[in-house]
This record gives C-alpha cells, structure tokens and sequence, in this order.
C-alpha cells in the first residue's frame, strides 16, 4: 500500500512541475455593433409604466404624447397608425369596458446599428383584465416599443384578442 501511495505523489509531483504549454484562444472578430446593453430602469420604461395608467384611465390625451405623430402599430403584424389605435379607446369607452394592465416583465436595451444610429426598445409582457358591468375577461400581451428622441415611433403586439370579442359587441 506504501509503495501505491508513494508512487501516485510522485506522479502527482512530477506532473504539476512538468512546463505547460498554453494555448491562447483567439476570439473571432465581432462587430462591435451587434451587442447592445439591457436595462431594467430608464425614463422610455416609465413612459411605458405611465401609458399603462393611462389604458386603465382611458386617458386618451395623456396616452396619445408618448407617441410620434407618425408611430406605425404593428397589431397582428397589420400595420396601423395613432387614430386607429385611438379608434380603440373610442370603442372601449362606448362600450364601457373598463380596461386593467397587470405588468408581468417589462425591460429595455439599447444598441448600435451598422449604420451609426441607435436602437431603444422597451420590452413588457403583461395581461390584459377587460371588464364590462359583471362580465370580464382576461388575456396576455406581448409589446415592443421602439423610442426615438423620447417619444415611441413603433410598437408591435402579439396577443389573442378571441376573448374580447364578446364584450366589443
């Protein structure tokens, strides 16, 4: 058993003194423009926090100055302009439906293009609680909002609009 021993510390002792020769990885070279930085804080996720009460507050006034006046809405991938979307407000408020935002995830990034121009999205997933005397009904979203110079230029939503149906009657 003594001589096991003996001769795994001098295997032991030799390997670790023994001269290593490194390898050095070359990374490949990037594009410096294709990284960008995350957020979870910034003055575009507060505009976005604040156009949430102003859903729930049918505030069509507050809702309409965090927007360009050329913002496209990519609804469904159909795209739309600010009265068409402000056409919504109209119909939920004839109709009196009474709309709730619970936020479930909401984020930013900012990156460079190609071209030298910058990216600034805000990122929110959230579900929906559209409510009408005693019936309600509930659905989720996904929105991306794209902010140039403080103010959102498009927006994109993914959502299944199925369940609202019966209320916009």
């Amino acid at each position: 058993m003594k001589k096991i021993l003996f001769s795994l510390i001098v295997i032991t002792t030799i390997i670790s003194c023994s001269t290593k020769t490194e390898t050095k990885i070359i990374a490949n070279k990037v594009d410096i423009h294709q990284f960008g930085v995350d957020y979870d804080s910034s003055a575009n996720i507060d505009a976005i926090k604040s156009t949430n009460k102003d859903l729930e507050n049918l505030d069509t006034t507050s809702y309409k100055t965090k927007y360009s006046d050329t913002v496209v809405f990519y609804d469904h991938q159909k795209n739309h302009n600010l009265n068409w979307n402000m056409g919504i407000f109209k119909n939920w408020i004839a109709k009196k439906i009474q709309p709730k935002v619970f936020v479930g995830a909401i984020w930013g990034s900012k990156f460079n293009y190609k071209d030298g121009s910058n990216g600034d999205f805000v990122y929110q997933a959230i579900s929906m609680k559209f409510t009408q005397g005693t019936k309600s009904v509930t659905f989720d979203d996904f929105i991306v909002y794209e902010f140039k110079e403080g103010k959102i230029i498009k927006e994109w939503n993914w959502y299944d609009p199925t369940n609202l149906l019966p209320l916009m009657k």
